[in-house]
């Protein structure tokens, strides 16, 4: 079946040099029943149960599908010189092991009872396989040469944090330099890009220390110098307001057509972030070594999120056809897109005088000013954005008391305009905060008494 595909699918297509060095083929099917052995499934079990439900828990296991790891598993085989994976059955296993403590992230004390293997020797070989999933992404995270030939914005920016234990510093017991405002904790910070025609990952760089804001990793990490060399943009959120000659970002002057793509780009991005984090190695506190490992780990899964894409679950299309065709005349969004002119030079004078009957405008230009006196930039460019509706903070709980103190006592009227609470247990607790639609504005007044939300206080 699978050499079926790959000689008949374009995904799997490769000239008869790569062939040769595929030494191990396996199928789905095959790698589906070895992964979930790997994952300590007996054989009586995987017998009595539908193939569907070991689908089920091979994708829960892993992250990906099992079609999905016969990829990465041939393309690890196809790579040249030292970060070539032999094929064999013994590193097939070490592969599925590999992604697998990507997917869970065991503590020591768990790693021998999940995986049966020495903490010592096997944290090592699991390490050595993870830089050879990593290395693929000189293959698969690639500047494409004729990116966007005919279009201006090109790819969507942002930051993504990872929480990391607090690495040594040699005078004080921490390093600001690491401080996440994100997590309130240390943490490092990449930079991706998402290319908006093809919706491939094709930029990534870092790891920066998370004290380091993505305004500051754009201005001085080599992507504005790349776009302004080609004469390209990118999409990014409020944090990158003032650098209108490479990036764009959501403001009232934008028409509604406009308005809905480069929101619909931007939460397409966060689709992806939200990938990268369903594997517990980015999720969690960061254990190891920061300078050494965090960087293996990160573009690891993101590698593997890439490969996920490609074979099994695209990101969603942001419809530009359809929403050019939404409300204004051809040549106006025609200019808007191939232009990259949506006024964000005036956008900061006026921000708060433009479209506030529109419906889908959720700007709140007051509020965001107050948060931003308190210190509080996340959640300013929250609520200064037109677009964002719902955000969600994995913050501790003197941060989120803050918050919530903030909105209930020095917003006015806010609980007619926002919702913010906290859910989740222990550290897992995270404030969500919701604007209420503008035309519920003056009417709610009286129906959010029981919308207490001050549940950390």
């Amino acid at each position: 079946m699978l050499l079926f595909l790959l000689s008949s699918d374009p995904l799997y297509a490769m000239d008869s040099d790569e062939d040769d060095r595929v030494t191990h083929v396996v199928t789905p099917e095959e790698i589906l029943e070895k992964g979930l052995k790997v994952a300590r499934y007996d054989e009586k079990k995987l017998n009595r149960c539908h193939a569907d439900t070991n689908k089920k828990r091979f994708k829960s296991t892993y992250g990906v599908s099992a079609g999905t790891m016969c990829r990465i598993y041939e393309d690890l085989q196809k790579t040249e010189g030292e970060m070539c994976l032999k094929g064999s059955e013994i590193h097939l296993k070490w592969f599925l092991r590999t992604v697998f403590y990507l997917r869970k992230y065991p503590t020591e004390d768990d790693f021998e009872r999940e995986l049966n293997l020495n903490k010592g020797w096997g944290s090592t070989k699991i390490w050595e396989t993870m830089k050879k999933i990593q290395h693929l992404k000189h293959k698969k995270v690639v500047w494409p040469d004729e990116l966007g030939a005919d279009e201006v914005w090109v790819l969507t920016v942002d930051g993504t944090h990872v929480w990391v234990y607090e690495p040594g510093h040699p005078e004080f017991s921490q390093d600001s330099e690491y401080f996440s405002h994100k997590f309130n904790k240390s943490g490092i910070n990449y930079e991706l890009g998402i290319a908006v025609a093809t919706q491939s990952l094709i930029w990534m760089n870092g790891p920066f220390k998370a004290g380091k804001s993505d305004l500051q990793i754009f201005l001085g990490a080599g992507l504005r110098d790349r776009l302004s060399q080609l004469g390209k943009k990118a999409i990014g959120d409020g944090i990158y307001r003032g650098n209108q000659d490479t990036i764009s970002y959501p403001n009232t002057h934008d028409s509604r057509p406009v308005k809905k793509f480069k929101s619909r780009a931007l939460k397409r991005h966060e689709a992806f972030n939200g990938m990268t984090k369903s594997f517990q190695i980015l999720r969690q506190a960061f254990r190891h070594n920061v300078e050494e490992k965090i960087g293996i780990a990160f573009e690891a899964v993101a590698v593997i999120c890439q490969y996920k894409i490609e074979v099994e679950e695209p990101l969603y299309d942001i419809l530009i056809e359809d929403v050019f065709k939404e409300e204004d005349s051809d040549s106006e969004i025609e200019s808007y897109y191939s232009d990259g002119n949506s006024n964000e030079e005036n956008s900061d004078e006026e921000n708060s005088e433009e479209d506030n009957d529109d419906d889908n405008n959720y700007a709140m230009i007051e509020y965001a000013d107050i948060a931003e006196n308190a210190q509080e930039q996340d959640l300013a460019d929250f609520l200064r954005s037109p677009i964002l509706k719902t955000i969600t903070f994995p913050l501790g709980k003197d941060r989120r008391k803050k918050i919530h103190r903030i909105i209930d006592e020095q917003f006015s009227h806010s609980r007619s305009k926002l919702r913010h609470e906290s859910e989740g247990n222990d550290k897992a607790r995270v404030l969500i905060i919701t604007k209420l639609s503008p035309q519920q504005d003056d009417d709610d007044d009286d129906d959010d008494d029981d919308d207490d939300d001050d549940d950390d206080y």
